[in-house]
């Protein structure tokens, strides 16, 4: 995934969405004019399940500020250190390697184990409560499930 909206084409292989600039994460202004970063995610796990949409979303601006923080001293830092500051890939490894998104999402589950002292893993915390709720009939109030939707509507 890229850190700028520099990716031109998409990378996904075998791909044949038309007018497709891949998985990317990418500066954009609002309409008050601050920067913001948002993701574009035409290819994603459950895209066939989704029947081909992709998904796109504004991140939140308290993760705006990490990661404007993060591109601006740490990924800068990274891939300096071992000349690679061609590197477009938002995430890369201590040595400023490119590492894909899956690669990143095992070193976020196992860093929130570790700092959290969790046994399990968030995606499957969540998935247990889900099954025990279908299992033994618990039903939260509407109001409540409505409250942690996100907004996932692809703007183009």
């Amino acid at each position: 995934m890229k850190p700028t909206s520099l990716q031109r084409f998409c990378q996904e292989q075998g791909c044949d969405l038309e007018g497709c600039l891949g998985n990317r994460l990418f500066w954009a202004t609002d309409a008050q004019g601050a920067k913001t970063l948002k993701l574009d995610l035409p290819h994603h796990k459950n895209f066939n399940a989704w029947d081909a949409q992709p998904m796109a979303f504004t991140l939140p601006e308290s993760l705006t500020d990490l990661f404007r923080r993060y591109f601006k001293w740490g990924h800068k830092i990274l891939t300096e250190y071992q000349g690679h500051e061609g590197v477009q890939y938002c995430f890369v490894d201590k040595l400023g390697r490119p590492f894909s998104d899956a690669t990143f999402c095992l070193y976020w589950q196992s860093w929130l184990q570790k700092s959290a002292d969790v046994r399990v893993s968030p995606q499957s915390a969540a998935s247990r409560q889900q099954l025990r709720q279908e299992m033994l009939g618990d039903q939260e109030d509407e109001e409540d499930e409505e409250d942690l939707v996100i907004d996932l509507t692809y703007d183009e």
